[in-house]
């Protein structure tokens, strides 16, 4: 359903008060972080942080990743709104905060890579948007763990 490579609608269908209806795009954005992982060499090889950044939903609307605050927020407000576990409720907020902020630090050091003109620069920058990844990647699947303990 949502898709890296094709224009898709990322607007809700279903009950905007059940997890289930975010869901699907979160799980979507968690698979282009694997696919990114999985893709990196290639996908950096010519130090143009866009290619990265397309997948990250930061240029473009593409990504599942595009706009990917929206979902966690209502889902994280979700659970705060039906959940007693405090523990549970304050671990997802800290979770999904640290998933946009992985995002966004992985754009950040991508975005620079495009404007730098030493290749060693370059490939020290590409190297740290890929650790940001890897740390995103373990954070976005405890995540997911948390959301589907509560489904």
């Amino acid at each position: 359903m949502y898709s890296a490579d094709t224009k898709s609608d990322f607007s809700t269908t279903g009950d905007p008060k059940k997890l289930e209806t975010y869901l699907p795009q979160i799980e979507a954005g968690y698979q282009a972080l694997l696919g990114l992982d999985r893709d990196w060499e290639a996908k950096t090889k010519d130090f143009d942080g866009d290619v990265v950044r397309r997948v990250l939903g930061t240029v473009g609307v593409k990504s599942p990743l595009f706009n990917i605050r929206k979902p966690l927020l209502k889902s994280w407000q979700i659970v705060a709104d039906t959940s007693t576990d405090d523990e549970l409720i304050e671990r997802l907020e800290t979770e999904w905060n640290d998933v946009i902020n992985g995002i966004s630090s992985i754009d950040f050091q991508l975005y620079s890579a495009s404007f730098t003109e030493l290749t060693e620069s370059k490939m020290s920058l590409v190297k740290q948007g890929r650790e940001a990844l890897k740390d995103t990647i373990a954070v976005y699947e405890n995540l997911l763990k948390d959301l589907r303990s509560v489904v």
